[in-house]
């Protein structure tokens, strides 16, 4: 049963009232009195408001005495009107399993939600990329070394903007004639990436918006000493020799080239993972009969070409 000070028994509005009505199920009469009823084993409740009472008094009849309660004022057209409710215990067991239905469901909304939000802010997923394939889809690749950094508070997250001495772009001349800053999401859950201040160069890759370089965890950000001497030559000629080419990952067996301009890419399958032996020390270039092949080249007296299914 529901508390005295609580909404329950909804009050009919003046007009449903008055020429008695059933809503939500419960049949609302006026009485110009309010006796207790004998023999009935359902709970009747009867009110009698007033307009000069700030708290009515309220009497619940059942098969014995009736009990006085106090609920809070109602507003009533007509003060001397009284109403007799009736409902029985099936309904109000009935709505209350609702309401545990309902809170239950809330629960397991406000759980599910709290395990989806890690999710969502603390992971940043990108594909496997060639460091070709990076080169040739970034309009700015550079060399630089970072020299310092500053958040802006643009955003929820901010950017973090760092300032940079570039040592030599291999790509991007037409768009930025010279880099300053690199721009990146300050949270790495958004795939922003840090560099360390003053310690190391940085091959650095990237898109140009609105004349601002700026880069991420998807895009290739490599220290420049970690590169093996195939990537560094990459990066210098070679890889915008195979920009005309499709680098086609193979994720498992069996994976076929499907037109000449294909290099098969099958690090993925190697025990050694990734980056493996194709991504530092082939190159996918196109020949002069328009097939593309992997090249690696490392020393004039090493050169050597092989074919597309050949690591």
């Amino acid at each position: 049963m529901a508390s005295p000070g609580s909404d329950w028994p909804l009050r009919p509005r003046a007009p449903e009232s008055e020429r008695g009505g059933r809503v939500w199920g419960a049949v609302y009469e006026p009485l110009s009195s309010c006796p207790p009823s004998e023999g009935n084993a359902h709970i009747k409740q009867c009110a009698a408001t007033a307009a000069a009472v700030a708290a009515p008094s309220w009497r619940l009849y059942t098969n014995r005495e009736p009990l006085p309660l106090l609920l809070p004022q109602r507003t009533l057209s007509d003060s001397n009107t009284v109403y007799f409710f009736q409902q029985q215990h099936r309904e109000e067991r009935n709505f209350g399993d609702m309401q545990s239905v309902y809170q239950h469901l809330i629960s397991l909304l406000f759980v599910f939600s709290s395990l989806q939000v890690p999710q969502l802010t603390e992971g940043c997923s990108c594909a496997l990329t060639h460091p070709q394939d990076a080169f040739c889809n970034s309009d700015i690749v550079i060399r630089a070394k970072v020299v310092g950094k500053k958040l802006l508070r643009d955003g929820p997250f901010g950017t973090m903007r760092y300032t940079i001495k570039q040592m030599k772009m291999y790509k991007g001349f037409e768009k930025v004639q010279h880099v300053q800053h690199i721009y990146t999401d300050a949270s790495e859950s958004l795939c922003g990436v840090k560099f360390e201040i003053n310690k190391y160069q940085y091959l650095i890759t990237g898109r140009v918006y609105d004349d601002k370089v700026y880069t991420g965890l998807c895009n290739f950000n490599e220290r420049w000493e970690r590169l093996s001497l195939a990537q560094k030559k990459g990066f210098n000629h070679r890889y915008q020799l195979g920009c005309n080419c499709r680098i086609k990952p193979c994720h498992y067996l069996p994976c076929f080239v499907t037109s000449k301009n294909e290099c098969l890419w099958t690090d993925m399958l190697s025990h050694f993972g990734y980056p493996g032996y194709q991504s530092r020390h082939y190159a996918c270039i196109q020949q002069k009969e328009g097939y593309c092949s992997w090249y690696r080249g490392m020393t004039s007296r090493d050169k050597t070409i092989i074919n597309a299914t050949d690591p």
